[in-house]
C-alpha cells in the first residue's frame, strides 16, 4: 500500500499497523464469503441427505426395537409411519435435486460478494492513507475488484469440490448401511441423482420388510397380549401384595412400639400418681404449717393491740403528771410571791418555793420525753398492728391456696389412676395386635411369593415370544 501515498497517522509504525488492520479486514470478509458458499453448497445438501438416510436406519431398525412394545403397532401404525417417512424421503430428494442445480447461482453470489468487498475496501483504506495520485487510486481500485472476484471464484470451485466428495462419500455409507449397490458418478448434479435413486431403493426395501413383517406379527398378537396382559395383571397383584405387605410390616412394627409405648404411659402415670400423693401430702403439711402460722400471727397481733392500749394508759397517766407539775409550778410561783412580801422571814420559804419550781420544770421535761417515747411505742404498734393484720391476710390466703391445690391434686391423682387403667388395657391390646400383624405379615409374603412366580412365568413366555419375532425380524432382512 506504499504507492497510495503517506499515512493519516505519524510514524512507520502507525502505518505498519494500520496497513495489517485493512488487510486482516479484507481476509475477515473474503473468509466470511467463503463459508457462506460452503454452507451453502455443503451444509445443506448434505444435511438433507444425512436427514434421509437417517430416517430409513431408524424405519429399519424400529421394526426389532419395538418388536417388544405391541404388534399393533405393526398392523395398522407401521403402515402410516412408513407412508409418511417415504414421503418425507421423497421430499427431501426433490431438495437435494433442486440445491444441485445451484451452482451458477452461487457462483454469481460469491463473484457479487468479491466485487463488493473490492469495491468498499478501497474506501476503507481511505481512513488510514492518502492516495499519491489519482491515477494510483484508480489503480489501487481496479487491483481491489480484481482481487475480490478471483477470491470469489475460488471460494466457489473450492465449495464445489469439496461438496462433490462429502456427497460421493455419503452415498458410500448409505450404501453399506442399507446393502444397495451405489454406482460411481462425477459431478455434483449427478452424485444428486444417484442419493435419490438410492432412497428410491431404500424405501422400496421397507415396504417389503414392512409387508413380509406385518404377516408374521399377526400370528403371534393375540398370544403376546394375553401373555402380556396376564404378566401386567400378575405384576400389579404382586406389586400390591408387596405394597400391603408392607403396609402390614409397618402396622405391625407401629403396633409393637404403641407397646412400648404403652407400658412407658403406665410406668409414668405410676410414677406420677405416686409424685401427686406426695405432693398431695406436702400441700397437706404446708396447710397445717400456714394454720399454725395463722394463730400464731393472731396472738402475736392481740399482743401487739393490748401493748398499744398500755401505752395509751401510759399516756394518760403522763398527761394526769404534766398537769400536776403545771400547778406545783403555779403553788411555787405563789410561794415566791408570798416569801418575797414576807421579807427577810420568808427567805428560807422562798428557796423551798424556787427548789419545788425545778423540781416541777424537771418532771415537765421528764413527762414530755417520756410522752415522745411513748407515741413512738404507739406509732410503732400501729404499724405492727397494720402489717399484723396484711399478713393475717395473706396467711389466710396461703390456706385457701393450699386448700384448692390440695383438691387439685386429689382430682389429678383420681384422674391419674383412670389413666393408668385405661394405659394398662391399651398395652394389652397393643400386644394382641402385634401378634395378629405379625401373622398377617407371614401370609401376605407366603401370596407375594406365588404371585412373583406367576409374573415371571408370564415374563419368560412373552420373551419366547418376543424372540420369535426377532427371529422373524432377522430372517426377513437376511
Amino acid at each position: 500500500m506504499a504507492f497510495l501515498g503517506h499515512t493519516r497517522f505519524a510514524g512507520q509504525a502507525g502505518d505498519r499497523s494500520h496497513a495489517a488492520v485493512s488487510m486482516l479486514t479484507l481476509d475477515t470478509f473474503c473468509f466470511s464469503s467463503c463459508l457462506g458458499g460452503l454452507r451453502s453448497r455443503i451444509v445443506y445438501p448434505v444435511g438433507y441427505a444425512l436427514q434421509a438416510i437417517e430416517r430409513s436406519s431408524c424405519e429399519s431398525v424400529g421394526i426389532a426395537v419395538h418388536a417388544d412394545a405391541s404388534v399393533g403397532y405393526y398392523g395398522a401404525g407401521c403402515t402410516r409411519a412408513t407412508k409418511a417417512r417415504t414421503s418425507e424421503t421423497g421430499a427431501a430428494v426433490n431438495e437435494e435435486s433442486r440445491l444441485g442445480g445451484t451452482g451458477r447461482k452461487m457462483l454469481r453470489v460469491m463473484l457479487g460478494a468479491g466485487l463488493a468487498i473490492g469495491v468498499i475496501f478501497p474506501f476503507f483504506a481511505l481512513l488510514f492513507v492518502e492516495p499519491k495520485s489519482t491515477a494510483s487510486w484508480w489503480f489501487f481500485v481496479v487491483a481491489c475488484i480484481a482481487a475480490g472476484l478471483g477470491l470469489g471464484a475460488l471460494c466457489h470451485f473450492a465449495s464445489f469440490l469439496v461438496a462433490e466428495n462429502v456427497l460421493a462419500r455419503v452415498l458410500g455409507v448409505a450404501g453399506r448401511s442399507l446393502g444397495i449397490a451405489v454406482h460411481d458418478s462425477k459431478g455434483l448434479d449427478a452424485l444428486t441423482s444417484e442419493l435419490e435413486r438410492v432412497l428410491s431403493n431404500a424405501s422400496n426395501l421397507l415396504d417389503q420388510i414392512r409387508g413380509a413383517n406385518t404377516n408374521i406379527r399377526s400370528l403371534t398378537a393375540e398370544v403376546l397380549a394375553a401373555t402380556e396382559q396376564q404378566a401386567s395383571g400378575a405384576s400389579e397383584q404382586a406389586a400390591a401384595v408387596t405394597q400391603t405387605s408392607a403396609t402390614v410390616e409397618e402396622l405391625a412394627q407401629t403396633s409393637s412400639q404403641i407397646a412400648d409405648n404403652s407400658e412407658s404411659v403406665v410406668r409414668v402415670a405410676e410414677r406420677t400418681l405416686a409424685s401427686a400423693e406426695e405432693g398431695m401430702h406436702a400441700v397437706h403439711e404446708t396447710s397445717v404449717g400456714i394454720e399454725d402460722i395463722r394463730l400464731s400471727t393472731q396472738q402475736s397481733s392481740d399482743r401487739i393491740l393490748a401493748l398499744g392500749e398500755r401505752s395509751q394508759e401510759i399516756g394518760r397517766v403522763l398527761t394526769i403528771i404534766d398537769e400536776i407539775a403545771e400547778q406545783t409550778k403555779i403553788l411555787a410561783l405563789n410561794a415566791a410571791i408570798e416569801a418575797a412580801r414576807a421579807g427577810d422571814a420568808g427567805k428560807g420559804f422562798s428557796v423551798v418555793a424556787e427548789e419545788i419550781r425545778k423540781l416541777a420544770e424537771s418532771v415537765t421535761e421528764s413527762t414530755q420525753e417520756i410522752g415522745r417515747v411513748v407515741r413512738e411505742i404507739q406509732a410503732s404498734t400501729a404499724s405492727l398492728v397494720m402489717q399484723t393484720e396484711k399478713a393475717a391476710k395473706k396467711v389466710q390466703e396461703g390456706l385457701q391456696l393450699a386448700s384448692h391445690t390440695q383438691g387439685a391434686l386429689e382430682r389429678i391423682v383420681s384422674q391419674v389412676e383412670e389413666t393408668t387403667d385405661a394405659a394398662k388395657q391399651i398395652s394389652i391390646a397393643t400386644q394382641q395386635q402385634r401378634t395378629a400383624s405379625e401373622q398377617v405379615v407371614v401370609s401376605m409374603k407366603e401370596v407375594a411369593t406365588v404371585s412373583q412366580q406367576a409374573a415371571q412365568a408370564s415374563r419368560q413366555i412373552s420373551a419366547a415370544i418376543v424372540e420369535l419375532n426377532a427371529l422373524a425380524d432377522s430372517m426377513v432382512v437376511r
